[in-house]
């Protein structure tokens, strides 16, 4: 059995400088610096996907050579790509940043940076992503805390910077760094859980309230309609055009944001466009207002001569008219905002029997069904008991049939 010291199976002495000297091990090279601890050890294999010859990273120690090796032959004979495996999670954002900045628009883009440069950088980016396990997710989630010293943070931040390293290590799965994504194995139970405060509804009665309060902004009510029946995210509402909108198949193409910031277009949130049902209360108040408008086969459907470029509204000016109509209106519900009308739509249909949980996921346009489950509470009602024993009562029929 070969031994394992850093000097076994090569040909050339560690002092004398080299560089891939074919050691007995087929496919095994050294190389040295001629300088004390200057001999790592490589690996030479036929990388399929580019079609050449392709040198492994240098290792300190034969094993890690022969382990590299060895996972280079599984992976070559399963199709899977080959990963840099001592590639740091620092190095790992850097490329990530270069296909992320392709995919998202530049609001989602300068939070994600904040989250690296703040929470996970300093306490991860020396890490070698392999190294990061489920043990290392939940030891650093549990130790984030404001950079201003005021106390830990809202379980709900914790959750955006934790999305933002799972979005990183997710690229690592594809580069073939990894094999599962760490934060993937996260149960919901090791997941901080957002208090109802973070998750603000109206309560009955509050949005009648606010459309009557809306004053000489007649406008803005057909936006709260809009928002809330399509639950819609600020940017979006405000990048609405007419050739999203299809009255025939009752259907909204979900396809621009304008950014409250910069009052930029660019994509929505999630980077790319989806089509989503058109509600009745959206169809009735879009349709109005387009007869209105004289049927415009294109351009804003709430329309400015602000700055944004395209005519759109931009979303500061929605924001002024909620906050006045919300401190004229007599509502009680504290911490009202334009968001919390996305939050009740999707709130009231996730607690809806009656509709399936992913349909609500694709309307709400979630990247997963757990995103959408935090939306739901225990409901308790005559209606919805006499619901299941429907549902249970029609799968006994079936099986008695």
């Amino acid at each position: 059995m070969p031994s394992s010291s850093n000097q076994s199976e090569s040909h050339t002495p560690a002092h004398v400088k080299h560089r891939h000297r074919p050691t007995a091990t087929p496919g095994i090279y050294t190389s040295s610096s001629g300088k004390p601890s200057g001999l790592r050890w490589e690996c030479k294999y036929f990388d399929r996907a580019k079609k050449k010859q392709t040198w492994s990273p240098a290792f300190k120690y034969r094993k890690d050579a022969l382990r590299y090796q060895a996972e280079v032959t599984v992976k070559q004979d399963t199709g899977t790509v080959i990963g840099n495996p001592s590639k740091t999670l620092g190095a790992l954002v850097t490329d990530w940043k270069i296909v992320r900045d392709t995919r998202v628009r530049a609001t989602t883009a300068q939070a994600q940076d904040m989250h690296l440069a703040r929470h996970i950088l300093p306490a991860l980016g020396h890490e070698k992503v392999r190294e990061i396990s489920r043990g290392t997710i939940l030891t650093w989630q549990a130790g984030l805390a404001r950079t201003d010293g005021k106390g830990p943070l809202s379980p709900n931040t914790v959750n955006l910077i934790r999305t933002t390293l799972s979005s990183v290590l997710d690229f690592a799965v594809a580069e073939g760094i990894i094999a599962i994504n760490p934060c993937h194995t996260l149960t919901r139970a090791d997941k901080p859980k957002r208090s109802q405060a973070e998750r603000t509804i109206l309560a009955p009665g509050d949005f009648d309230l606010l459309v009557a309060a809306v004053g000489r902004r007649s406008w803005f009510a057909d936006v709260l309609d809009v928002t809330l029946a399509q639950a819609l995210r600020l940017g979006e509402v405000a990048g609405l055009d007419w050739k999203d909108v299809d009255f025939e198949r009752n259907e909204l193409t979900i396809a621009r944001s304008v950014s409250k910031k910069s009052g930029e277009v660019g994509p929505t949130k999630g980077g790319t466009a989806e089509t989503i049902f058109l509600s009745p209360v959206a169809r009735k108040t879009l349709a109005r207002i387009h007869l209105a408008a004289g049927r415009p086969p294109s351009g804003p459907v709430f329309s400015s001569v602000g700055s944004v470029q395209g005519g759109y509204r931009h979303p500061s000016t929605i924001e002024r008219a909620f906050a006045d109509a919300y401190k004229k209106s007599g509502v009680k519900t504290p911490g009202l905002s334009m968001h919390s009308l996305r939050h009740t739509a999707i709130s009231r249909l996730a607690n809806n029997p009656k509709v399936p949980l992913d349909k609500v996921r694709r309307f709400a346009r979630h990247s997963s069904i757990t995103i959408t489950q935090t939306y739901m509470h225990d409901v308790q009602t005559p209606e919805v008991n006499e619901a299941m024993g429907e549902a249970l009562a029609a799968v006994a029929g079936e099986v008695e049939a």
